[in-house]
């Protein structure tokens, strides 16, 4: 699934177990992307973070599991576009993310 984060003009990619990430790698393989390409556009701007996760479940674990992996995936943000890592910017884009994690990742 794809959060768009226009605010910061990048897109989260999160991806629920290896098939759809494995897809995923093929395309971008078959695309000619290189790993620097799928998170960094010509002129070295980020365009997109990739997140994977083996479940998306609801139970405590698994909630612990997504906001561990969207941190890291904060953390990358922050350093491709430039966001100063202070409390509240980061807390408040952990938790979009994460929400959007479940609001889209209904099945």
């Amino acid at each position: 699934m794809k959060i768009n984060l226009a605010i910061y003009g990048v897109d989260v990619n999160f991806f629920v177990g290896k098939k759809e990430l494995d897809a995923y790698d093929r395309a971008c393989v078959k695309a000619g992307k290189t790993e620097d390409d799928r998170i960094s556009n010509e002129d070295g701007r980020c365009w997109g973070v990739n997140v994977w996760i083996r479940k998306l479940s609801k139970s405590p674990y698994w909630i612990g599991v997504v906001a561990h992996e969207v941190t890291h995936c904060v953390d990358n943000l922050s350093y491709h576009v430039g966001i100063k890592h202070v409390d509240k910017p980061v807390a408040y884009l952990v938790g979009y993310i994460t929400e959007q994690i479940y609001k889209k990742g209904k099945r």
